[in-house]
């Protein structure tokens, strides 16, 4: 992906962009269930935000049931 601004800290020259889906989590308390919503915008994220914030590369769904994407990480698939 080309350089540019991060949609989420604003940050103007990053290389390190990746598109994405923003994520709205809301923990379980005793009187609510937990929720993860899914943005439906494509936002370009730098890595430090991608660290810190709640996301799913675009072209990966989300299972709203146990929050957990659908793709399977190299390090789960190798045994690593």
């Amino acid at each position: 992906m080309e350089p540019g601004p991060c949609d989420s800290c604003g940050e103007v020259d990053c290389d390190d962009l990746i598109a994405l889906h923003r994520l709205y989590v809301t923990p379980e308390a005793w009187d609510a269930e937990g929720s993860v919503t899914k943005v439906a915008d494509v936002e370009r994220w730098c890595a430090a935000c991608r660290a810190n914030y709640p996301h799913v590369p675009v072209g990966v769904e989300l299972d709203t049931e146990t929050s957990e994407t659908s793709e399977t990480s190299a390090a789960e698939t190798d045994g690593s």
